[in-house]
């Protein structure tokens, strides 16, 4: 049987708690959210400093990308959580004999 790749066993290491999974995903949102209201407000200060918006759109792209992926890691997990114990308690196909 070929091994997990570690990817895999990480995340699912992950969503062995649900909660945290669940707090790995919504910190994931917190983070992106925050990128994008960066990324909002430095539209107001470009006339004034064009450098520092420019400065903190830097900074706002990098949050969205940290943010995205910090959540897609959560998303991830509680998928595979709800996944795993889906087909845990689902019946064999196979196994079923109609005499």
């Amino acid at each position: 049987m070929a091994k997990a790749p570690k990817a895999v066993i990480w995340i699912g290491r992950i969503a062995q708690n649900y909660q945290r999974a669940l707090a790995i995903f919504m910190v994931g949102q917190v983070v992106f959210f925050v990128g994008l209201a960066l990324f909002y407000l430095s539209a107001d200060r470009y006339d004034s400093t064009p450098l520092v918006a420019e400065l903190m759109v830097l900074i706002a792209l990098i949050l969205l990308a940290c943010g995205a992926g910090i959540a897609l890691i959560g998303y991830l997990a509680i998928t595979y959580g709800r996944w795993y114990h889906f087909f845990k308690n689902s019946p064999k196909k196979g196994n079923t004999t109609d005499d």
